[in-house]
This record gives structure tokens, sequence and C-alpha cells, in this order.
């Protein structure tokens, strides 16, 4: 099962399909399979909004160099509030906080205090309070 996994992984990084046996579990809906040809690159955002896309882009942040890191967490430029209170784009954005760079986070609080009080509000949001406290400890 670990190998059939990591196959997955792999596969799904470098944009082909395994055969469709191999990428079938119980939880796979037709939604979710046909995101597995959609590349990371350029729809992170997109794939983040969903389980079984979320876990796509994770692999890929862990796998990037540092550039691809930064060029993955670009694009949630824009979508950073949404994706902070987002059930399966926040742990996308909790790993970025994590493995990048503070520097290129900031666009993450300048989102944040964009409005007056839409920090608090955000702290306190059950998927968004995680991301800020990540944000916090860096």
């Amino acid at each position: 099962a670990a190998a059939a996994a990591a196959a997955r992984r792999k596969a799904s990084l470098q944009g082909s399909s395994p055969s469709p046996a191999s990428t079938k579990s119980p939880s796979d809906t037709s939604s979710t399979s046909s995101q597995g040809e959609i590349p990371v690159p350029g729809n992170a955002w997109l794939l983040a909004q969903s389980a079984a896309g979320t876990r796509r882009v994770q692999e890929a942040v862990e796998e990037a160099s540092e550039e691809g890191r930064i060029a993955l967490l670009e694009e949630f430029r824009g979508h950073g509030v949404k994706a902070m209170r987002d059930p399966h784009a926040n742990h996308v954005l909790q790993q970025c906080v994590r493995l990048v760079e503070p520097m290129a986070l900031q666009f993450l609080v300048d989102e944040l205090l964009e409005r007056e009080g839409l920090a608090a509000n955000v702290a306190r949001h059950r998927y968004g309070g995680r991301v800020v406290q990540q944000l916090l400890k860096r």
C-alpha cells in the first residue's frame, strides 16, 4: 500500500496518470480523480480547495526547491484570507509558513491587515486561526 501511495504521488507530480486501478480509493469521486490530470504549478489555489487536491499541493510544496515553494505560495496572492478559512487550503498555507522564508509570507500578513478587525476575525476562525498561529510563530 505504501508503494502504491508513493507511485501515485510521483505520478501526480510528474503530471502522468497511473492506471485507474492503482489510483482509486473508496473515498475517490469522479471530481477528485480528474484532478490527477491537472498540473499543480499554475493551479495550486484551485487544487488546494479540495481534499485530494490539497494533498497534491502539499506534496509539491514538500518536494519543491525554495524557489518552487515560493512560486506555489504566490498563487495564493489575493486569495490568502479565503485560503486561511478554507478547510483544505489552510493546510497548504500552514505548510508554506513552516517551510518558506518569512519574507515570502509578507503578502499574507498584508492581506490580513487590509481591513480593520480582519486579522482578529481570521485568528478566531476554526481554520484561519491555525494559519495565523503558524505565522506568529515565525
